[in-house]
């Protein structure tokens, strides 16, 4: 990522009207974004539509952004707050207390994962199993493994407490192990 001197720079330089810097922030941060909505909202159009809204909401409240945090984890936070907001309103997120053996269970019969390690493709079966568990666990995963995200930077993004980060993260964990197992190709890895 990008120091927060840098940053601080560029923030100046948007909000005294510089649009040139505001496509250089596009620019550094669209993949953070792409990722974080890509792994919640799973539909295409869908996926662009909030990328652009959060770049949108990006500059419209970047002057109250006041760097008691990373940039990255107040772009992230809105990128996750959107997508969620998004899951919410088209009914595609529920809370409900999930079984870890259903997900595993959904998870083996619905798709073959040995289809992609026939195909050498582990990272592609481990995104594709990431992306099938529900949201609370897919998000955190992504945040911490994909995007280096510490466990307070995780909290403050989500707002969920310390200890609900650290258990998601540890369930996900092991659910994507289970199914791993249970798929016997946890062994190739």
């Amino acid at each position: 990522m990008h120091n927060m001197y840098e940053d601080r720079e560029l923030v100046d330089k948007i909000l005294n009207g510089n649009k040139t810097a505001f496509s250089i922030l596009i620019k550094q941060y669209e993949k953070l974004v792409w990722h974080i909505v890509a792994k919640m909202v799973l539909d295409e159009d869908e996926i662009k539509d909030i990328c652009q809204e959060v770049f949108i909401k990006v500059y419209l409240n970047l002057d109250q952004f006041k760097f008691d945090s990373k940039l990255s984890t107040w772009i992230a936070t809105i990128a996750y707050r959107l997508s969620l907001n998004h899951l919410k309103k088209t009914k595609k997120v529920s809370f409900a207390d999930i079984h870890d053996q259903v997900i595993i269970d959904k998870v083996i019969s619905e798709d073959d994962p040995l289809k992609y390690v026939e195909q050498k493709d582990i990272h592609k079966l481990i995104h594709q199993l990431v992306s099938e568990l529900p949201i609370q666990f897919r998000s955190v995963i992504t945040l911490y493994h994909m995007n280096d995200f510490s466990y307070e930077e995780i909290a403050a993004i989500t707002g969920m407490p310390d200890g609900t980060v650290k258990s998601y993260l540890f369930r996900g964990r092991k659910i994507l192990k289970d199914i791993l197992k249970k798929s016997n190709i946890f062994c190739m890895i």
